[in-house]
């Protein structure tokens, strides 16, 4: 392919200036290479471009109209390589980042306030998605996810700690039912649940004992997709949910929720920032990253303190 363009470029020249001579000394080769790029041209098109003769060169009807055509579309493919490359050495553009919606609450959208402030010709889009996406071919520049479900072959970094993670409810709802003691009597309670937009699946809350790691798949007589929504059922009253520490701390501490079973919940493993390996990048792919990594050293270490 890169071949066939030579050629045409090769014949552009030579239409331009109707002169070989000249037109080898603008492409800088022989005038004999130039004159087999055009026989080369002609017998692939099976058509006579160029007459010549010992002291001129005349274009025939095809060759004006392959010149016309030529004109234009290597034009408009110089002016698009230009663009595209003034564009990867701008800081401009939009950066899709798929995410985990508390990813984006603790991570995503405190490190993009002054990022975007100080870039105002880079825009981000992100898309919450809880389960786990192909950023490949879902077009996305990078994401944000549990590290452990980040595929090797991406680059990635962390970005927060991992996080305790607390069984909360509120004081009403302890009124009612008898706080449980153990994983198992959550069968008796009435649970919010998160269901992953992408798969369908119910998030089973996990727990451990010693060595041991197992998941309870608790009864839900409420099942949501937003953290928020579950975090305000909460509050009111309507059951239990299962939520990182840092979206519920101010509510512990102030009283609206207590905790129970915190002994047997692992924390939530610690977020990273992935994405495919890419020679090329843009810059304002590369400002985003750069961004990222500083942001993470200064703000992504969890809040151990209890609560």
């Amino acid at each position: 392919m890169a071949g066939q363009f030579d050629d045409l470029d090769s014949f552009l020249v030579v239409a331009e200036e109707l002169n070989f001579t000249r037109a080898a000394a603008r492409l800088n080769i022989s005038a004999s290479a130039l004159s087999q790029a055009i026989r080369r041209l002609e017998a692939r098109l099976g058509l006579r471009l160029l007459v010549r003769s010992t002291r001129s060169v005349a274009m025939t009807p095809a060759g004006e109209r392959m010149f016309t055509a030529v004109s234009d579309g290597l034009g408009t493919i110089r002016r698009e390589i230009d663009a595209l490359g003034s564009q990867s050495e701008a800081a401009e553009g939009m950066l899709r980042i798929t995410t985990s919606e508390y990813a984006a609450l603790v991570v995503l959208e405190p490190a993009m306030r002054d990022f975007l402030t100080a870039h105002s010709g880079i825009a981000v889009e992100a898309v919450i998605d809880n389960g786990l996406v192909d950023i490949v071919a879902g077009k996305f520049d990078a994401g944000i996810r549990v590290g452990e479900s980040v595929e090797q072959d991406m680059i990635s970094f962390r970005v927060r700690d991992a996080m305790p993670v607390r069984i909360v409810g509120a004081p009403a709802y302890f009124a009612r039912r008898a706080r449980p003691e153990h994983p198992a009597d959550l069968a008796r309670h009435s649970c919010i649940n998160m269901r992953f937009s992408g798969s369908g699946e119910l998030f089973a809350w996990e727990f451990e004992e010693g060595d041991r790691d197992f998941r309870v798949r608790v009864p839900s007589q409420l099942i949501v997709s937003d953290a928020q929504v579950a975090l305000n059922a909460t509050l009111s009253g309507t059951g239990l949910s299962y939520m990182p520490l840092d979206l519920v701390s101010a509510h512990l501490a102030s009283g609206d929720l207590e905790s129970v079973l915190d002994k047997w919940v692992p924390p939530l493993p610690e977020l990273h920032l992935y994405y495919p390996d890419r020679t090329h990048q843009m810059r304002a792919f590369t400002l985003f990253i750069q961004h990222m990594r500083h942001w993470a050293k200064a703000h992504g270490q969890a809040d151990r303190q209890a609560v």
